[in-house]
């Protein structure tokens, strides 16, 4: 699969939780994934980063390597806000 948000600088795609408090949500994980359609694009991301104690990754957007790969993900005029630990965890 992949994940394609693929907003412009005059719509941007709003991506966050039903409430403004930090850490909402958990996460966006790409993991094995080598699609070229993962993409974020003119993004407004706030209000996740919530520890889920399982993976141990703690930004609103991660990508998880493993043993053969690392994700692909394309991120660009992208804005990370209100996170409970990090925007970007790569």
């Amino acid at each position: 699969g992949y994940f394609n948000a693929l907003g412009t600088a005059t719509e941007k795609i709003i991506i966050r939780g039903a409430e403004q408090t930090k850490g909402y949500w958990a996460k966006i994980r790409f993991f094995e994934t080598q699609s070229s359609n993962n993409v974020l694009e003119h993004c407004l991301i706030s209000d996740g980063g919530q520890d889920d104690n399982v993976w141990f990754d703690e930004g609103m957007v991660t990508t998880r390597k493993d043993l053969t790969s690392t994700p692909r993900l394309s991120i660009t005029n992208c804005r990370f806000s209100n996170s409970a630990n990090y925007g970007m965890q790569m």
